[in-house]
């Protein structure tokens, strides 16, 4: 789901400050891992580094896979590539009592991941591309048909004299009240040691299959503050989304995320200003006590 990464990155948070450090280790690895470019991949990566420093020393850097880096050398080149590549073949047959068997998919999965990387004094550049195709052995007339998947593909600019970051093609977000995966351009500014804001415009994506959508656009701004007191972050955030030029969403909306020895808590609430009604509201949070038992809850309104 759209949430995953940020309740795994969560989960390493409230490990983290529970005293958990192999396993806030792990769950920062495993997030890194499957992750890699994720919004929240930057705070993870800073942190698992933090925690790594402390056992390593000789104060190596994390790469983007969780892995610590070689020490640098006098000609070692500032970009990184890497690669990825997978193919499996899947048959599914029916059969009912004495009936003829039933091909129901008859199909070859490949999908391939493409990351290419730059970290420099100012500048840092990545882009990533991740794919799949299906090739439908049955045919369309009695398959699904082959198609193609593009789950990501954009390229990302980071500039530390300025404190911006751009972001631009296929890509992902699940805050500032963005709903999944999108086409578009997302622009961060780190105003402040603690405020950052993000504007974003683009176009919805509802599958991987689909190519761009003609119908539909959306924009919006958002802002976000903390930490505060190293436990709670706040932020704010209005959205617009049309479709064939009438108004689709309107929406503002806040989020806030606090985490404390052992305590969890994620929330948010996004008001339609042209419905005039509550479009959605969540609520998670997580409490370990002393005697290792963890209660968890979880609210999810939406309309």
């Amino acid at each position: 789901t759209d949430q995953s990464p940020l309740a795994l990155e969560y989960l390493g948070l409230a490990r983290e400050r529970n005293g958990q450090i192999a396993h806030a280790t792990a769950e920062y690895r495993r997030y890194l891992a499957t992750y890699p470019d994720d919004e929240g991949a930057g705070r993870v990566r800073q942190r698992l580094s933090a925690l790594v420093s402390v056992a390593d020393s000789g104060q190596r850097p994390v790469s983007s896979d969780g892995s610590m880096v070689p020490r640098a050398t006098g000609d070692q080149s500032p970009w990184s590539f890497n690669t990825f590549l997978s193919q499996y073949y899947r048959r599914d047959v029916n059969q009912m009592n004495e009936e003829d068997e039933i091909i129901n998919q008859s199909a070859v999965f490949t999908d391939v991941n493409f990351d290419l990387r730059r970290r420099g004094e100012r500048f840092d550049f990545s882009s990533r591309i991740a794919a799949g195709y299906q090739y439908d052995m049955l045919g369309a007339e009695f398959g699904q048909g082959s198609d193609t998947r593009i789950s990501y593909a954009y390229v990302d600019l980071a500039d530390a004299q300025t404190s911006l970051r751009g972001r631009l093609g296929r890509q992902s977000r699940n805050t500032g009240g963005v709903l999944g995966r999108f086409d578009g351009g997302n622009l961060a500014y780190q105003a402040t040691e603690k405020v950052l804001l993000n504007a974003v415009v683009g176009k919805p994506v509802n599958s991987t299959s689909d190519g761009i959508d003609e119908d539909r656009y959306f924009y919006g701004v958002s802002a976000n503050y903390g930490p505060i007191s190293e436990s709670l972050d706040i932020g704010a955030f209005f959205i617009q989304q049309t479709i064939a030029g009438m108004t689709d969403r309107q929406a503002v909306g806040t989020e806030m995320r606090y985490f404390e020895n052992g305590k969890s808590l994620w929330a948010m609430l996004d008001y339609d200003i042209s419905y005039q009604e509550l479009g959605s509201a969540f609520l998670q949070g997580s409490w370990r006590m002393e005697s290792g038992t963890t209660i968890n809850a979880l609210v999810d309104r939406r309309r």
